[in-house]
């Protein structure tokens, strides 16, 4: 009945095949970062480890050791507020199902006190541990009977919170996003009667801190000299909503949550509604609910509902293909079309579509990053990645090359001035004229990914290709990004979500103007929600974006379509007819 567990992550790879004494498990962590050598190099996923300690350790299950929660490093600041992974019963019950499929059958995981973003996803967690062969509607009726139990009367106002929060539903971590979030708690609270449902009450004003923590952040009185912040350390230690020892330690620099809450360590450890209540107008009034345009809400210059055409039936505009005048762009030597740089080895992986002009035609890309063998993040990698194809008449994808099933390994190239990469090079032939497209895996840092028509040896593109993003993707500081404004469009209504501190949006009159007085640049540097006025003839023509960093911000009143050069931007094909562009035809070379 002797048990050892023997745990092997970070840069340590996975051990080797040996025969183990069957006493003896083995707890993976299964995060495959850093992972891979040899004959285990593609490893993407926690179940490809498992999968590993199958062939090694058949005779046995093994255990998994995750990290749910590292509240210490990931919630404090705004970027801290989404959960880092699906909390939706759909992806719980799919990741623990699989995970015990895969011959997993203990679980050590590392959680925090940090109810506000994970609380009902623990809870959820430990119905399907015991019961690994739950069904969906099960595991939902038991989300449901949650929100009953815990919000009474308002637990529908507070359920549609929680699904709003999801990281599956929430669509930018912004501030529009934040005074929705919290007005929804405020339109939950006013359904509560604390006399007939005080404990309803009290939950709810318990998540309200959850918000409040963060407001203080925000505000400048997260300090340890902050009376509020004192007060919050003590009276908000009951919630369960922050992890406080987080607070304690990264604000204050100390563990003992007395010590350094001071004269409020003498009263009550918690908030009474009454005082709940006199900070959480504070919060409300601290972000405030901007109006927005939103693009499906428009009409285009034909008279069509932007609700009724087709964004992902795409197309090439021939206008577009000439490029800016160099004294339009970032530097007077600044190539057009330059890749799109980030740290492949961790940043969201990118996804973009690419639009073939008939069956035949070479579409992917090129991904490459500097080469070191000693270090992780720079090394040899299998690469993965996706394609499909949209069928513009049952307006769905379908997959053409399976992300799961498909990998492709980077190569060494040494450059003309001596230093050395790891490329990948994918070029394939389009079976079908239309929009296509690719999705990507990690890679190395410091990546630039481009389209497939680029020369790494001289840093220059044979030809235009269409190579347009759809993400508010993040990235390192680079080259600006392009997107077209729809004839029309009244404002341009975008959310900044990042914190670099530096962006600029470029507005221009007309396609491609020389003249500065047609050139005119909006500060978007501040993290905010901004709805920009446009001049007359600032619609139906591109603009562009530039700053430190690069966090794309997430638009509401135009589409969801950049590119690094205006020659690579393809717009929905509903669009290019309305505004009266020429549409680059399939026999068109």
């Amino acid at each position: 009945m002797v048990r050892s567990s023997g745990y092997s992550y970070n840069y340590h790879d996975v051990p080797p095949n040996f025969n183990l004494d069957p006493r003896i498990r083995v707890m993976i962590a299964s995060y495959p970062k850093h992972r891979g050598w040899g004959k285990w190099k593609n490893f993407r996923s926690q179940m490809d480890m498992a999968k590993a300690f199958q062939i090694m350790l058949p005779r046995e299950p093994s255990g998994d050791y995750r990290i749910i929660s590292l509240s210490y490093y990931a919630d404090p600041g705004t970027a801290g507020i989404p959960a880092a992974w699906s909390a939706a019963p759909k992806n719980i019950l799919e990741d623990l199902k699989t995970t015990y499929q895969a011959g997993i059958k203990a679980l050590s995981c590392e959680t925090d006190f940090n109810f506000g973003k994970y609380g009902l996803a623990y809870y959820l967690m430990t119905k399907v541990l015991w019961n690994p062969k739950m069904t969906l509607t099960e595991l939902e009726k038991t989300r449901d009977r949650w929100f009953q139990k815990a919000f009474g009367s308002a637990w529908k106002e507070m359920k549609q919170y929680y699904d709003f929060m999801l990281v599956d539903n929430l669509s930018v971590n912004g501030p529009n996003s934040w005074a929705k979030a919290i007005r929804m708690i405020d339109e939950a609270d006013k359904k509560i009667n604390p006399d007939r449902e005080p404990d309803a009450q009290k939950r709810i004003d318990d998540i309200k801190q959850y918000w409040y923590y963060h407001y203080l952040e925000e505000s400048g009185k997260a300090t340890s000299s902050s009376q509020e912040m004192k007060e919050y350390l003590w009276k908000g230690q009951m919630s369960y909503m922050v992890a406080m020892h987080a607070v304690v330690r990264r604000i204050f620099g100390v563990y003992d949550v007395k010590k350094a809450a001071g004269e409020y360590a003498s009263g009550p450890a918690h908030y009474t509604h009454e005082e709940t209540q006199q900070w959480w107008n504070r919060v409300l009034d601290f972000w405030k609910l901007v109006p927005v345009s939103y693009f499906k809400d428009a009409v285009l210059a034909n008279g069509k509902k932007c609700s009724d055409i087709d964004l992902n039936d795409l197309v090439i505009v021939k206008e577009f293909q000439s490029e800016f005048p160099s004294q339009c762009n970032y530097y007077l030597t600044t190539p057009l079309d330059a890749p799109f740089v980030y740290n492949s080895g961790y940043q969201k992986p990118v996804k973009f579509l690419t639009v073939a002009k008939k069956p035949g035609d070479i579409i992917g890309f090129k991904i490459f990053w500097p080469y070191n063998p000693d270090d992780a993040y720079y090394r040899a990698r299998d690469f993965v990645y996706g394609v499909e194809w949209w069928d513009a008449k049952s307006r769905k994808w379908i997959s053409i090359v399976d992300e799961t099933m498909t990998k492709q390994a980077s190569k060494e190239v040494t450059l003309p001035n001596g230093s050395k990469i790891q490329l990948v090079d994918v070029s394939l032939q389009a079976k079908n004229s239309g929009t296509y497209r690719f999705s990507t895996g990690y890679g190395g840092n410091l990546a630039s990914i481009t389209t497939p028509y680029y020369d790494v040896q001289t840093g220059k593109h044979s030809k235009a290709h269409p190579f347009t993003y759809f993400l508010n993707q993040d990235g390192l500081t680079q080259h600006p990004a392009y997107f077209y404004i729809p004839k029309g469009t009244k404002s341009v209504d975008i959310e900044v979500f990042d914190t670099y501190g530096y962006k600029i949006l470029t507005l221009y009159t007309g396609l491609f103007p020389t003249d500065p007085a047609k050139i005119r640049k909006v500060d978007i540097s501040k993290q905010a929600t901004y709805t920009i006025k446009l001049n007359p003839g600032e619609d139906g023509t591109i603009a562009r974006i530039e700053g430190n960093g690069f966090s794309f911000p997430y638009f509401y009143s135009v589409p969801q379509l950049w590119a690094k050069s205006p020659a690579s931007l393809v717009i929905p094909r509903a669009i290019a007819e309305a505004d009266g562009w020429t549409i680059v035809n399939q026999q068109e070379k």
